[in-house]
C-alpha cells in the first residue's frame, strides 16, 4: 500500500501537536506545498485548522492555502478568530485570479462568503 505525501504530512503534524511542538509543525507546513497543507487543514476540526494556520499567518504559504481551502474556510476563519484585519491582508495580497476563485459565486454557500469578504474588506476602509 502506496502512502501518499500529504498522509505523511497529516501523521506527522498530528504527533507534533501532541507532543505542543508547535515551532516544528510551523516548519513543516512551511516547508510543503500549499495544496499539501490545504488537504492536512481540512483534516482537522475547524478550531485545529485554524490554529495551524495561525502559525503560517503573514506567509506566502498561508494565503495559496486560503485559496485552496475555498471561501468556506475563510468564514470559518473569521467566525473563530474576528481577524477581519488579517483576512483583509491576505486578500489583497492574491492575485485577482485567486482572489476571484476565492471569492467565487457558484453556490449560496460561496455566495454569502463572497459577500461576508467583500463587506470585511470594505469594513476598515469606511472609518
Amino acid at each position: 500500500m502506496k502512502v501518499s505525501k500529504s498522509d505523511i504530512l497529516l501523521q506527522s503534524i498530528k504527533r507534533l501537536m501532541r507532543r505542543d511542538a508547535l515551532e516544528h509543525a510551523k516548519r513543516l507546513l512551511l516547508k510543503s506545498h500549499p495544496s499539501e497543507v490545504a488537504s492536512v487543514l481540512r483534516q482537522f476540526a475547524d478550531d485545529e485548522a485554524v490554529a495551524l494556520l495561525k502559525l503560517i499567518k503573514g506567509t506566502e504559504i498561508e494565503a495559496d492555502a486560503f485559496v485552496e481551502l475555498e471561501g468556506k474556510f475563510v468564514e470559518t476563519y473569521l467566525e473563530i478568530t474576528k481577524d477581519k484585519e488579517h483576512i483583509v491582508h491576505v486578500l489583497q495580497n492574491l492575485s485577482e485570479d485567486e482572489a476571484a476563485n476565492l471569492l467565487a459565486e457558484d453556490s449560496d454557500e460561496d455566495l454569502a462568503v463572497a459577500e461576508l469578504c467583500q463587506r470585511v474588506i470594505k469594513g476598515p476602509m469606511q472609518r
